[in-house]
């Protein structure tokens, strides 16, 4: 057994369910990389407070994940970035053509069909102040940014 797995537990579940039921013990530290935009704002602030009344007091939340810019035009503007930048990289062969499909849906979602209301499941992407005040709002403190770039960023706080 490794030291990292002597330490770590991984759960393996949908962010709406009951995942902490699954916890062996209060852990000191929730990790979670692109997942959390995927719920609508209401399904977020539950699993925010799911996450405060899990970890062990002190614990720390960080969440690395797609975050969008308050201004609409920025947003769609970096929306294309990233749809170019997806693109250009299956077309050279760093992404398999597999993946076409996918990024096609992603694109009509997303840059086709900008500006639609988002559903859970969609890329339900919210400013980081926003994600910012979700996180006050249950409880957790020292609450800031520590990265950000475009449509990417870490944030986090403690319980």
């Amino acid at each position: 057994m490794s030291p990292l797995s002597s330490r770590a537990s991984f759960i393996r579940s949908r962010l709406q369910d009951d995942w902490a039921a699954k916890l062996s013990a209060a852990p000191d530290a929730i990790l979670s990389t692109s997942a959390i935009h995927h719920l609508e704002p209401r399904e977020k602030r539950a699993l925010f407070a799911c996450c405060f009344a899990a970890l062990k007091p002190g614990g720390i939340l960080i969440n690395g994940d797609e975050h969008r810019p308050a201004d609409v035009a920025e947003f769609l503007a970096l929306l294309q970035k990233w749809s170019q930048h997806m693109y250009s990289a299956l077309d050279a062969g760093r992404i398999p053509a597999s993946f076409r499909q996918t990024l096609d849906a992603w694109q009509e979602r997303n840059v086709g069909r900008f500006g639609e209301p988002k559903k859970s499941g969609d890329d339900c992407l919210e400013t980081l102040a926003a994600q910012e005040q979700y996180l006050h709002d249950v409880g957790f403190v020292d609450v800031h940014c520590t990265w950000s770039k475009e449509l990417w960023a870490v944030v986090g706080g403690h319980n």
